[in-house]
């Protein structure tokens, strides 16, 4: 069985989190909320 890219499933939800997730920890002094 070959998982072509259009066919993997995808989490988008798991993606945005783990962008937010390297931004917070590129962060020294941390983010608030609204940031």
């Amino acid at each position: 069985m070959e998982d072509s890219e259009d066919e993997r499933y995808r989490a988008p939800a798991l993606d945005k989190g783990l962008d937010i997730l390297e931004l917070l920890a590129g962060v020294d002094g941390g983010l608030t909320q609204a940031e």
